[in-house]
């Protein structure tokens, strides 16, 4: 099993390679030195999650300009498995139950003077019955969003805090949803068309998880890329959104794809692909094959909404998007993408077709 595991390791490293990408592996610390007084134990832990492709996505390098995708370590479920049960100091007759993980995303504030972050981790225990007995929601908030000392520290502390809460509740005898922490706002229902709604990170987006605001879209002055920024009355309003959305209309936070600009940038695309277009100054790091040593031109920009992961265009990229697409292939041609942006235009049409063409299936 664990040679099949570093089999999928490699060619997902492989795959990353292609396109851009690096990756970070995460797994859980070792400094709780708590306890947990109950009477059950972690029978099995079951990965329940609707999105699987990352745990996340966080910056990498000085400047904090590239992003890259979190993921777990091999044999994550069985080493968190065996660590929570050494965290519980079982009273009386131990019930095995089961741990059903339904979300777990983490997420930096993609600013390049941001040390803060986010994690949120929902679990279903299962008893005896085979019925949830609980459905714990965790969102670590106040110091425990400091990302200075890496990412597995939070990671384990939201599984502590998680198994603690179940426990609690099983003693209070109190429902699931009056001991969660989620701080999201009320669910959206028919927001006017002038209603600036934001998510504060990919996953919501995802999920389709709206909050309201009280903020409104201006203009930055630039009409030809589709800036603008997010105010409220006088002030700048709230600066951690990683989109807003107004009407039919997305808006992705600049910052979240290259880590410069605190403005909004205007979604062109949506679908399987957004693609946005921005005129950016970048120099690669190791592992980003973009041909050039410098970047400091019009670019366009893609996200995979399978994976989050936002991506430069490149010839390379288009090329490996439009792969299972022959027809594509053989009616648009691109050459020296970072070089010539006026292409642009025709990469959009291209991410159009395939939006299309994915939600046809």
């Amino acid at each position: 099993m664990k040679n099949i595991y570093l089999f999928l390791l490699l060619c997902f490293t492989v795959q990353l390679g292609t396109a851009q990408i690096s990756y970070r592996v995460i797994g859980l610390a070792d400094h709780i030195d708590g306890s947990i007084e109950g009477g059950f134990f972690i029978k099995q832990i079951e990965d329940q999650r609707a999105f699987k492709a990352n745990l996340g996505i966080v910056n990498r390098g000085n400047e904090k300009v590239f992003k890259r995708p979190l993921i777990q370590e091999i044999g994550f479920l069985q080493i968190t498995q065996d660590k929570i049960n050494n965290w519980i100091h079982i009273q009386g007759q131990a019930e095995p139950i089961v741990m059903q993980i339904r979300e777990l995303y983490l997420w930096e504030h993609l600013r390049r003077s941001s040390e803060k972050g986010y994690l949120h981790l929902e679990a279903a225990f299962v008893g005896q019955d085979q019925k949830p007995e609980a459905v714990i929601s965790v969102d670590l908030s106040g110091e425990k969003l400091d990302v200075t000392n890496g990412h597995s520290i939070r990671l384990e502390e939201a599984f502590f805090q998680c198994v603690q809460k179940f426990e609690e509740q099983r003693k209070n005898a109190a429902r699931a949803a009056s001991l969660s922490q989620n701080n999201a706002s009320k669910k959206v229902t028919n927001p006017g068309k002038s209603q600036v709604l934001g998510v504060y990170n990919f996953l919501d987006l995802w999920k389709g998880n709206f909050s309201y605001t009280r903020s409104h879209l201006r203009s930055s002055g630039n009409r030809i890329l589709g800036r603008y920024i997010l105010k409220s009355g006088k002030k700048e309003a709230e600066k951690n959104f990683y989109a807003v959305v107004k009407g039919e209309d997305w808006f992705i936070k600049a910052n979240n794809y290259t880590g410069q600009g605190d403005y909004y940038n205007k979604v062109l695309e949506k679908g399987r692909y957004l693609f946005l277009i921005d005129d950016i100054n970048l120099k690669p790091e190791e592992g980003m094959n973009l041909g050039e040593e410098v970047i400091s031109n019009r670019v366009g920009i893609i996200i995979d909404m399978n994976t989050g992961i936002p991506q430069i265009v490149t010839d390379e990229l288009m090329s490996e998007i439009m792969a299972p697409y022959p027809e594509l292939k053989q009616r648009y041609l691109f050459k020296n993408l970072l070089k010539f942006p006026f292409q642009l235009g025709r990469v959009q049409n291209v991410i159009a077709e395939i939006n299309r063409l994915e939600e046809q299936g």
